[in-house]
């Protein structure tokens, strides 16, 4: 044995035996724990194990070394007998006992152990305690002492009670402690039931703590580092299945329903997506805000303080953990300078302040916070935090008032690969490996100072790595008086123009213009709150904001709703304008909470009939050629609009392009053809998931790639995504009344039979995948291109489908018995008589879709239509990765060709 060891994450030491136990080579308390914990002696046990008889003699002597030269003291300033260093070393001292050549004197150790740890003076807490309990379980089912394992098994429920909230969210102040106490947590549980005992609150905590986790997650797949959460702490797959989603980056397992949490132990996490659609999880945006108490066990100074990920890359972070030591880097650290935070100069800031949470609502477009910090005595700072997930910006605000006049920095701090720059008055750029970003001031612009590795006084560092500073940039606004504000707007990943201007104030509330990544806001902040509008083309016409929080209908209501829209739709086509009482029932729906078609319904109607608007609605119109598309837009050719009361024997289609709008009662059925004249195949495109605030309906998916085969082509927009203006992804499921895969399939036979299309090819992605194969089994003669599909709604990621079930059916429970063809391929395909020529394309890295979808439907088409069936496995890399143009053209291709053999 060489005397060398290893404590991660220090360095290589070498210890020398007899072992000095008083030794401390870096002077850091953590290195001294680990070095009375024993655990590093643990490969030597494993030699011994395996047969090294000598292996084992050199354990035994390093041991009993410990054991002669450490009595139970309570002085802790050797670590010998600190808590937790006491119980990791139980578990240390108990894997070796089967191995030495006399026990006596490792029993007699193990029961000093057991006393010692019985004794409630000894204790310590949070998870420190926790390893003591275990200890104490083990030892006392080693030794059969029954009093201590009872006793353990009730300490280990009191800290799960007093540990963990309702959420699960744990009392230490760093997110990468959670996941610590998780992995420890389910770890004791697992040794109780080794000794016979159960915990009932280990199991239930078990089962709330990885949302808390997977939330406090940046897009990245990092912990985000908050408090003394490690840096690069990553999740890893098998532990739970949002933890394992996010380990694999969407290859295996669900994320959250939720892209916003708020915890009442002081943590705000909220996010654009979870990388279920078009973006991978690393591009998606993220942020973190904290409240409450600062003095938690592992809390840092932050209360107030916001991280912000986007574009890839972190762009807000902390100053990090930095080591367990007293130097001038752990106090940077733990402060107040470290974070994201206003800072008031000359004054100390109160470690125990409590930061107050005064407002917050979480939508499915913006998240909006209120919190109040009186820690810098007689100032009291209100900081208000939006997080757009249109513009994936954020806007804050934060008001300075104080007895006397002061001076407040508003501080950002960046990570330590960004380079930032002053780009003009109230504006600093900033690049972190080629990912933008940028912070703006509006109104009357601060000053702004830089600062990179100050060193008198401290300022301007980052922790990357366990007991190691490096220079980053913090950015400082600066300004002076009583009462005074920052209005700052943090925008990443813009590629596109960027800015913030203050508009105008009404009614106690201001307004405030962002633009970002395409698209432009007005953020009205008053004291009741927050609310986001739209300014310029917007995806969806916006009557009135949808309650969050919508109460499930039965089907006589949904029912009801489908009536309302029918009586409104059919008079587009009629002579006489719907009644105000019929508009007034669609806008006292939308106040409700529920949309189901009827903002949709009254825009039309309201550019119909104009003299109606006022009787109903005096929200904006626009036009039904502003709804369904602009003419001048090259995916949409410049097309001419028709207009069908109802499902017609022919449609107008001598044009190159034409767009049309087919009447179903309920719902309108938009599709775009694109006429090849010398072609007699006819490509059929259906679209998946959409990002609403990007997105302008209706969305006619692939028109410029596919014009490249040369054949006709046909795109359908889902106007089932028309029901609920938060819904990204509806399957083209229809109304509860409407099977909308029936009325698609009944439309291309019509278009097939007037343009004389003798060959027909489905083709979707993901969503419009599960299309593609329902309205293809309504045409056996065609072939499906479909590409990592879902095939049941229902096994899908919750956040998707059951807001698909509820939006459409009423409740996630309405569905009908008769409904379930609808919302399973599986099911509609077990009820055929015959099935298209099926090529099914499929990611090898998307698990979910390979085990879940993939798997039993090639099980059913084996046994129904073997014959018909083509798999085709693909390696694009993990998760839920669409294939090129190329690719699916070239697999179109190939089932034209199919088609004719």
């Amino acid at each position: 044995m060489a005397g060398k060891v290893e404590f991660p994450p220090h360095p290589v030491a070498t210890i020398g035996f007899p072992v000095d136990w008083d030794q401390d080579p870096f002077g850091q308390r953590n290195w001294r724990a680990q070095l009375h914990m024993l655990r590093w002696l643990d490969p030597a046990r494993r030699l011994a194990a395996q047969g090294d008889a000598t292996a084992m003699v050199f354990w035994e002597s390093v041991v009993t070394d410990w054991i002669t030269k450490n009595p139970p003291r309570t002085d802790k300033s050797s670590y010998a007998w600190a808590d937790m260093i006491d119980g990791v070393r139980v578990h240390a001292l108990l894997v070796g006992l089967p191995y030495v050549s006399d026990q006596s004197g490792l029993l007699e150790a193990l029961d000093v152990h057991g006393q010692w740890l019985a004794d409630p003076a000894n204790l310590g807490h949070d998870n420190h305690a926790l390893h003591q309990h275990a200890a104490l379980a083990m030892v006392g089912s080693a030794l059969r002492k029954d009093a201590w394992l009872d006793l353990a098994v009730r300490r280990i429920d009191e800290y799960v009670v007093d540990g963990y909230d309702e959420h699960g969210v744990n009392a230490e102040a760093a997110p990468g402690y959670w996941l610590l106490n998780y992995r420890w947590l389910r770890d004791v549980g697992h040794r109780l039931e080794l000794a016979g005992r159960q915990s009932s609150a280990i199991a239930a905590a078990l089962t709330r703590i990885p949302q808390t986790i997977v939330h406090a997650t940046r897009p990245d797949g990092m912990i985000e580092e908050i408090g003394d959460t490690a840096p690069r702490q990553r999740l890893v797959a098998g532990e739970a299945d949002e933890l394992t989603y996010v380990a694999t980056e969407g290859a295996e397992g669900s994320p959250p329903t939720e892209t916003a949490v708020l915890y009442g132990r002081g943590y705000a996490f909220g996010r654009s997506g979870w990388g279920e659609t078009a973006r991978q999880p690393a591009e998606e945006s993220f942020y973190s805000l904290r409240f409450g108490r600062a003095d938690a066990t592992h809390g840092h100074q932050d209360g107030g303080g916001l991280t912000y990920f986007a574009g890839g890359k972190p762009v807000l972070v902390d100053a990090g953990k930095y080591a367990y030591v007293r130097d001038e880097g752990r106090v940077y650290a733990l402060g107040r300078l470290g974070h994201n935070i206003v800072h008031i100069r000359g004054k100390k800031y109160d470690k125990s302040t409590s930061v107050e949470l005064v407002a917050s609502r979480l939508t499915d477009s913006f998240d909006y916070f209120h919190v109040r910090d009186l820690g810098y005595p007689g100032v009291t700072l209100d900081r208000r935090v939006v997080y757009s997930r249109q513009s994936e910006a954020l806007l804050v605000l934060d008001s300075v008032r104080a007895a006397d006049d002061v001076v407040a920095e508003a501080r950002w701090h960046l990570h330590e690969d960004s380079r930032a720059t002053v780009a003009g008055r109230g504006r600093v750029d900033v690049r972190n490996a080629g990912s933008p970003a940028a912070i703006l001031w509006g109104g009357s612009a601060p000053e702004i100072q830089l600062v990179t590795g100050g060193t008198d006084p401290m300022d301007g560092w980052r922790s990357p790595v366990w007991g190691q500073m490096v220079p980053t940039t913090v950015v400082k606004a600066v300004r002076r008086g009583s009462r005074f504000r920052f209005v700052t707007a943090i925008f990443a990943g813009a590629s596109t123009r960027t800015r913030l201007e203050s508009g105008e104030a009404r009614d106690g509330a201001q307004s405030f213009v962002i633009e970002a990544n395409g698209i432009v806001e007005q953020i009205w902040v008053g004291a009741d709150g927050v609310s986001i509008e739209r300014l310029g083309t917007s995806g969806h016409p916006s009557v009135s904001s949808p309650v969050e929080d919508r109460a499930e209908v039965d089907g006589d209501t949904v029912a009801e709703f489908e009536q309302q829209n029918s009586v409104v739709r059919t008079s587009l086509h009629g002579s006489d304008p719907p009644s105000a009482g019929a508009l007034t029932a669609l806008v006292r729906r939308l106040e409700s909470g529920w949309d189901y078609g009827a903002t949709a319904a009254i825009v039309d109607a309201a550019e119909r009939w104009p003299e109606a608007k006022s009787d109903a609605w005096s929200g904006d119109t626009r036009s039904r050629a502003g709804l369904w598309g602009d003419p001048a837009d090259g995916d949409l050719g410049g097309a001419e609009l028709h207009c069908y009361p109802s499902l017609a024997h022919r449609y107008a289609l001598t044009a190159e392009d034409s767009r049309h709008l087919v009447e179903l009662g309920p719902l309108a059925l938009p599709f775009h053809v694109h006429r090849t004249m010398s072609s007699r195949d006819l490509v059929v495109s259906l679209h998946g998931a959409l990002n609403r605030a990007t997105t302008r309906l209706p969305r006619f998916e692939r028109l410029r790639s596919l014009r490249a085969l040369q054949t006709n082509v046909v795109a359908f927009a889902d106007p089932t995504l028309d029901l609920d203006p938060a819904s990204s992804l509806s399957w083209y499921l229809g109304t509860r009344s409407v099977d909308l895969h029936v009325k698609i399939a009944e439309v291309i036979r019509t278009v097939a039979e007037q343009i004389g299309a003798e060959r027909i090819v489905l083709t979707g992605t993901s969503g419009g995948g599960f299309a593609a194969l329902q309205v293809g089994a309504h045409l056996p003669v065609s072939a499906v291109v479909a590409a990592s599909p879902q095939t049941d709604i229902l096994r899908y990621h919750p956040r998707f489908s059951a807001r698909a079930i509820s939006g459409v059916f009423g409740s996630e429970t309405g569905l009908r018995d008769g409904d379930r063809p609808r919302v399973s391929v599986l099911d509609r395909y077990r009820q055929c008589d015959a099935s298209p020529m099926i090529n099914y394309l499929i990611n090898s890295g998307d698990g979910h879709h390979v085990k879940y979808h993939g798997e039993p439907f090639w099980a059913l088409m084996r046994e129904r239509f073997p014959d018909r069936l083509s798999v085709h496995r693909l390696s694009l890399g993990k998760g839920h990765v669409a294939p090129s143009p190329e690719i699916l053209n070239a697999a179109i291709t190939a089932a034209l060709k199919g088609l004719s053999e």
